[in-house]
């Protein structure tokens, strides 16, 4: 995951998430001079597109952090523009991953290419003494969880599954 803070608005956030985020940036980052580190790595287990952003964010909401100001914000910024619904699995890293600061990974973007130097070409060995941030049995419910809450959602198309079968658009 990397390193950063969403438009530094707390307002756009559910309330239960608005205080730790105001409290995360009240301690602030501490930073390697001139390096980005990472203390988590993420696999993407399931991808979904919707152009319905209110009716998917609305059927999801225990399962992210976004508030209706957000929906609303975004409706009106690009109501043409599909949301993506990207599932993750998160684990702890063992230790840092540190990646030198570079002017091209600053801005506001959802996902950032590494540079070929920086990317990370063997993510086996990676995630492998990597612990997942929830245990196995809790990942699989709040993955049911967010997987039947977008079937509730007409229109939602299924981009990547993870390689589950149950799952039909």
């Amino acid at each position: 995951m990397f390193p950063g803070a969403f438009h530094s608005e707390a307002g756009l956030l559910q309330e239960e998430a608005q205080a730790k985020y105001g409290a995360l940036l009240a301690a602030g980052v501490e930073e390697a001079p001139g390096a980005l580190e990472f203390t988590t790595a993420c696999q993407v287990t399931g991808v979904w597109a919707t152009m319905d952003a209110e009716g998917v964010l609305g059927a999801t909401a225990r399962h992210h952090i976004y508030g209706e100001r957000f929906v609303e914000k975004r409706l009106r910024w690009r109501p043409q523009q599909n949301v993506t619904v990207v599932e993750v699995r998160a684990f702890r890293l063992p230790r840092p991953l540190r990646v030198p600061r570079r002017d091209e990974y600053s801005g506001c973007f959802s996902w950032i290419a590494l540079s070929e130097e920086d990317a990370m070409t063997d993510m086996d060995a990676l995630l492998g003494p990597a612990v997942p941030a929830v245990d196995d049995e809790t990942f699989r419910k709040r993955q049911l969880g967010l997987r039947t809450a977008l079937q509730q959602v007409p229109g939602v198309q299924c981009l990547y599954d993870g390689q589950l079968s149950w799952w039909s658009s």
